[in-house]
């Protein structure tokens, strides 16, 4: 037990100082990748949200689950997009991330990277929006593909003064 959290702690530490070869000497060891901290959150939900790419894919190739949530019921791809982090992004989408996950107030990784102006990122989420369910979780009567999202979505996008994404 104290060897998992020795090894765990290992890998922690290498992926909050962005150091791929500390993360690659951890996994080697046995820490695994699907634990979670303290905070309840696994070690691919701190690296997507760091933006640190090459951790991510490594975290990846040695099984990490794509759709992991943090404490906060996010999942990597949100978070990921909601920092602007287009090649994590990119890596979650080749591995299988829920494209329709949401926060917990509801929102997609599609919206919130329109929110926050990200074109790199909505622009990858775009080229994978056939893979949306038709039905939303917390919304049953309004479906992704339902006109009224792509409205809303167009509303929000020269609001927010992001006017090179339409079009």
């Amino acid at each position: 037990m104290h060897d998992d959290n020795a090894r765990f702690g290992m890998l922690m530490t290498a992926i909050l100082d962005a150091n791929p070869a500390g993360v690659s000497r951890a996994i080697a060891s046995g820490a695994k990748v699907n634990a979670l901290n303290d905070d309840g959150e696994s070690p691919l939900c701190v690296a997507a949200y760091e933006g640190h790419a090459e951790i991510v894919g490594l975290l990846l190739a040695n099984g990490a689950d794509p759709d992991a949530r943090n404490a906060f019921n996010e999942p990597p791809l949100v978070t990921a997009s909601m920092e602007g982090h287009a090649e994590v992004v990119r890596m979650l989408l080749e591995h299988g991330a829920s494209i329709d996950a949401t926060d917990e107030d509801g929102y997609t990784a599609l919206y919130l990277a329109v929110f926050y102006g990200h074109t790199a990122v909505e622009k990858l989420l775009r080229e994978h929006v056939h893979r949306l369910k038709d039905a939303s979780p917390n919304h049953p009567d309004a479906t992704p593909r339902h006109k009224g999202f792509g409205a809303r979505l167009l509303a929000l996008i020269p609001h927010r003064g992001h006017l090179a994404t339409v079009g």
